[in-house]
């Protein structure tokens, strides 16, 4: 589990230090730099916590539900959630792009979400 959350955790460590930084640099191009790196950052954190496969916070959310759940519920609620996430993803994406002018590439994949909501396994 550690492992997992090492990522959000490197994010949100370097979101961190830029936002320290930020006001040691002077006005100007720079400042810009290190404020987007910075907002760059915190947004991988929470994007790679979201509760789907393969991102961290679908692992994340599969252990967790392993701990509450009986066994044959737990594909089932994984993929329940992240279907419903996979597909609320593509609008997320386009609302980011023209709020923010964060352009994400990553698609979830709804055939994965599917198959566990179904029962069968995630790999």
């Amino acid at each position: 589990m550690f492992i997992l959350l090492m990522g959000p955790l490197v994010n949100l460590a370097l979101w961190a230090v830029a936002g320290v930084l930020t006001p040691m640099v002077p006005a100007g191009d720079m400042r810009a730099i290190v404020e987007a790196f910075a907002y760059m950052n915190l947004f991988l954190a929470v994007m790679n916590l979201a509760p789907m496969m393969p991102l961290d916070g679908g692992r994340l959310f599969h252990l967790f539900l392993q701990t509450v759940l009986p066994d044959g519920l737990v594909y089932r609620t994984a993929g329940g959630v992240g279907l419903i996430i996979s597909i609320l993803w593509v609008p997320f994406l386009y609302l980011a792009m023209l709020r923010v002018g964060v352009l994400v590439l990553f698609l979830p994949s709804v055939a994965l979400h599917w198959r566990m909501l179904q029962g069968r396994a995630a790999d």
